[in-house]
């Protein structure tokens, strides 16, 4: 045994068009980079047990294989949960540098969700004020 860590494994159950799995796989890489952790996809409709356990739960996030793995999340990346299980399983010695890594892609994460809630914030004032107008 040569005690070199392996990168953590990501087994990630997608379909074709399912907007949802392209929404996390696209977000899994900004979480999963700075942990090195390789990405494997797997096709839910091409292997009917995979379609039975996880067909209507699509897009499922595992952390392993699906042999061994245990879920992370479904249906959207739960970015905190995701992040927190790959720091725990990094090599501590990497960890300052990823975690650099990881900090910008939380804040530009945060920058949109908190732009989203202002514009949804000013959107129902508007519409209130609109309402009370009429």
């Amino acid at each position: 045994m040569t005690g070199e860590a392996k990168p953590p494994v990501l087994t990630l159950l997608t379909r074709a068009y399912c907007h949802l799995c392209d929404e996390m796989r696209a977000a899994l890489g900004v979480v999963a980079a700075p942990f090195g952790a390789v990405i494997t996809e797997l096709d839910v409709d091409a292997d009917r047990a995979l379609e039975e356990a996880f067909g209507e739960w699509v897009p499922v996030l595992l952390l392993g294989s699906v042999a061994n793995g245990v879920e992370l999340c479904h249906y959207r990346l739960d970015f905190a949960h995701v992040a927190a299980t790959l720091a725990a399983e990094a090599d501590p010695s990497l960890l300052p540098a990823q975690t650099l890594g990881l900090f910008d892609g939380l804040q530009e994460v945060n920058r949109r969700v908190f732009g989203l809630e202002v514009a949804i914030r000013d959107w129902r004032a508007a519409a209130r004020s609109d309402s009370m107008g009429a």
